[in-house]
């Protein structure tokens, strides 16, 4: 097992010693493992988000670099032509996207055209919540 495994491993088992002890105790063992395993999904999302889609922008980013109000990003990302991916507190939205869409507008190419009306599928963003 990896250091940094075992870390986690400790990490977590330190925060839930410090639980109250007649909370732990009434969770049944499966309940408990299915718990264990949503909290290490939910505490590890942003990495693996992070190692999915690389470096994100948040909404006043975008909204400031591409000069358009925070409720007009929402319409776009409502539309399916941004890629949004929703976070706690805000919206997170990949770098690569920026480039391509800066790409676009200064080339102003045919061939980048067909992008901007692109629709993305977000039905697999339920298992990884980001925030």
């Amino acid at each position: 097992m990896s250091d940094a495994v075992e870390q986690l491993i400790a990490g977590f088992a330190d925060e839930v010693a410090r639980l109250p002890a007649e909370v732990i105790v009434m969770l049944a063992p499966d309940e408990a493992r299915s718990l264990g395993r949503r909290c290490a999904r939910s505490g590890l999302a942003s990495l693996i988000w992070a190692s999915r889609l690389g470096d994100t922008l948040n909404t006043t980013e975008v909204s400031k670099r591409l000069k358009i109000s925070r409720q007009a990003l929402a319409k776009r990302m409502a539309a399916g032509t941004v890629l949004g991916i929703p976070g706690r507190t805000t919206t997170y939205y990949p770098i690569w996207q920026s480039s391509l869409m800066t790409a676009m507008s200064e080339k102003k190419s045919a061939r980048y055209s067909g992008y901007s009306n692109r629709r993305w599928d977000l039905s697999m963003l339920t298992q990884f919540p980001l925030g």
